[in-house]
Order: structure tokens, then sequence, then C-alpha cells
């Protein structure tokens, strides 16, 4: 028996592209999904992972001492063959793996963070306080971020030729052959796309998020032809009338309108579905990226990054609020 540890729905989509391939055989797989900020996309993702997999577990609770006996109830004198998980850094998977006995350790894609060097995998988590590491300890934790990384067998990415938190990596594509596809002449040629973000981890502390977002709707209802996705963790429903599915992330969004269109033009602030579309270096998609001055330090640097590899701009800061 496998087990599949998921945070988010792009890894749950990364850990589908892996069993379409053979990479984990999913008739062997019982998968445990911790997932705390439940939305329709995080269902909608879960419900797939159920379909693919023999079995698993929905994880609804935050990180407490009752979760951790829970975890230890249900998965003691487990044995697994396999294991893989995405979210190297997160706690809860690191007493996971201290509760159960496994052959191999495989890792994948949790997004940006595995390419960035001043991303939190690459930092030091035993960094702590004598206290905290005894009562981690008195818990039963085992693994850390450093021994995750160095225990892992083999790194399965969605970024190719890029380096990554390990030096074994295996490319899987989510997008390239969709956004190489030659489209008939007759299908309409343009749309425009604008991603969500959770703007109060991206703006800083005293940027007025009402003005913002005001200035988004703005954007949105300027565009012809337009097409808005919602971030995972969004719950807001102000920009229904232009979500083509409200179910589904980014990526299968975008696979979507590349059947349907020749061209697409991608806005919004940094978020990884720049990186993954600069990433397949297609033509048929235009990245915009948002600038302005209300950005976090670390959003500004990778907004800087993204420019750097190609990414467009937009100055987000001279949208009209009255339109």
């Amino acid at each position: 028996m496998n087990l599949l540890i998921c945070y988010t729905p792009l890894q749950i989509l990364i850990a589908t592209k892996l069993i379409e391939s053979s990479k984990i055989k999913g008739i062997n797989t019982f998968f445990i999904y911790y997932n705390y900020n439940k939305t329709v996309k995080t269902d909608f993702y879960c419900a797939k992972l159920r379909e693919m997999c023999k079995d698993g577990i929905e994880i609804n609770k935050r990180f407490s001492f009752g979760l951790l006996m829970k975890l230890r109830f249900l998965l003691r004198n487990k044995i697994f063959d396999e294991v893989y998980l995405a979210s190297v850094n997160d706690r809860v998977a690191h007493y996971i793996l201290s509760f159960i006995t496994f052959d191999k350790l495989y890792t994948y894609d949790d997004g940006t963070a595995n390419i960035f060097k001043n991303s939190f995998f690459y930092e030091n988590d035993k960094s702590q306080s004598r206290l905290k590491s005894l009562g981690h300890y008195i818990l039963g934790r085992k693994f850390y971020l450093q021994d995750i990384i160095s225990k892992s067998y083999k790194h399965y990415t969605i970024y190719n030729n890029k380096k990554n938190i390990i030096d074994n990596i295996e490319y899987i594509d989510i997008l390239s052959k969709i956004a190489s596809t030659t489209l008939d002449n007759n299908i309409e040629k343009v749309c425009n796309v604008v991603i969500g973000s959770v703007l109060p981890e991206i703006l800083e502390p005293n940027a007025p998020l009402s003005v913002v977002s005001r200035k988004i709707k703005v954007f949105v209802r300027s565009l012809e032809n337009v097409t808005y996705i919602c971030h995972p963790r969004d719950k807001s429903t102000e920009f229904d009338d232009y979500t083509l599915n409200k179910h589904l992330i980014f990526e299968d969004t975008i696979s979507q309108l590349l059947m349907e269109y020749q061209k697409i033009n991608l806005y919004g602030f940094v978020s990884s579905a720049h990186f993954n579309i600069l990433n397949i270096n297609t033509d048929r998609v235009n990245c915009f990226v948002f600038v302005s001055g209300l950005l976090k330090e670390k959003y500004a640097g990778l907004t800087n990054v993204a420019i750097s590899e190609g990414s467009k701009t937009f100055d987000f800061d001279k949208v009209d609020v009255n339109g």
C-alpha cells in the first residue's frame, strides 16, 4: 500500500497526473487530504482524488494536540511501501511520517516555493527553542524539513530545467502539451483571464483592501471576453458572473481555454500561475503581472522575478477606481 499526502488542489492535480502516468498506482494508494479551508474547489479536487485512489480521508481541523492523537490512532501500526508528499515543510506531514513505517519517500512540487531560494522550503525548520523541540520530541515527531529532503528518493516537478529542493528530479507535464496544440483558424482568437489573489496575504498591512478590490472589479469589467479565476482559498462570489467554472483551479481552467482560443492574455498579481505559464514558454499566452507599491516585499520580489523571466507588466496603481 502507498500513502499520498495532499494539501492543495494544485498538489492533487499533480498527483492525478502521476497516477495517470502510472508513477503512482492509485488502485493501491491511501490518501490523506489535509484541508482546513473548504471551498467548492477543494471539495471538487478531493472528489477527484477519491475516484483515483483505493481509499482515503479528508482532515479539516487545524493543527492541535487532538489532531495529532487522531492521526496517531488512525495510523498506528500502518506500513506503507511508498509515501508521496509535496508540503515538505509542514509539521502535520512530519508527524504523519513519524507515526508510520515506510520504505521509500517521494516528493513533488507544492508550487513556486520549490524553485525560489528565498522560500520557506529553503529555511532551517529546526532553528526553534529547546522547549519547542522537546515538546515535539515528546509528541513523537521524528521528521523535519531537512530530513524529508535528505530522504526523498525522487522529486517530481512541473518546472522543467529548474533547480529544485532535491537534485534527483523528473519532469511532469501539466500544461505544455495543450499549449502547443494547433487550433482550427475558425476558433475564436483571443480571451482575457484575470487571476484572483488572497489580498491580505500579498499586500502590505496598511493597504486599503476595499479600494484594491474595487480596482480589480473596474479592471475586470473593462476587458472584453474575460474570465476570472478565483484563488482556491477565496470563498467570495462577487466575480461569479465572470467565472467559467468555479470548481476548477487555474491550471485546469487555462487548459480548457487553450482548447477554445488561439490566444490568451493573462493578468493578475504575481502567483504560481504566472510561473507555470512562463515555464512552458508558449506564445499562445501573454503574461501580464500587476505592478503595485502596495505589495509586500516578498511579492514585489517575486514580481520582479516574473518580469525577468518574460512577463509583461501592468501598472495596477493607475487603475481609476471610478472606472
